[in-house]
């Protein structure tokens, strides 16, 4: 039986399993982007702040981090680079649901691209997956390091 007409098939997951930082302090948004990336084949350590997030970037390594601007406990443009400093390589994507924070939001090192909420998760693994080719010193299997 053929696909219906304007359906596209769904985007390949992830090669493999790139592990990915999503910082959400939305909780019921935080558990969806989860879901819907792991199925994507991405593996997914969630935070839900600053605080959190630093926290699991002490016990393991992260390829990417899809990171809410407007956290509880600090700003994530701050995270942004906080995170790169940590991790150079780390390919990181802004997310707002405030449309005025854009033009604010690019200058940070490692920040891949800025995006509107509510996050076309299409367009995030395109994006992820580009990235995902291109060399990134300082992502390895080794500890992140601490400070």
């Amino acid at each position: 039986m053929s696909a219906a007409i304007g359906l596209e098939a769904p985007p390949t997951p992830a090669a493999p399993s790139q592990p990915l930082l999503v910082v959400e302090d939305d909780a019921p948004l935080r558990q969806m982007l989860s879901w819907e990336l792991a199925e994507l084949g991405y593996d997914i350590g969630a935070a839900g702040g600053c605080t959190e997030a630093h926290r699991l970037v002490d016990r393991r390594p992260f390829r990417f981090a899809l990171v809410d601007v407007r956290l509880p406990d600090g700003d994530g443009r701050d995270l942004a680079a906080q995170l790169t400093d940590r991790l150079p390589g780390l390919g990181i994507v802004l997310m707002s649901g405030d449309h005025w924070t854009r033009a604010t939001a690019l200058p940070e090192a490692g920040v891949l691209a800025f995006v509107a909420k509510p996050v076309d998760l299409s367009i995030m693994h395109l994006l992820f997956s580009a990235a995902a080719r291109l060399p990134c010193a300082g992502v390895s299997e080794q500890s992140p390091s601490t400070g």
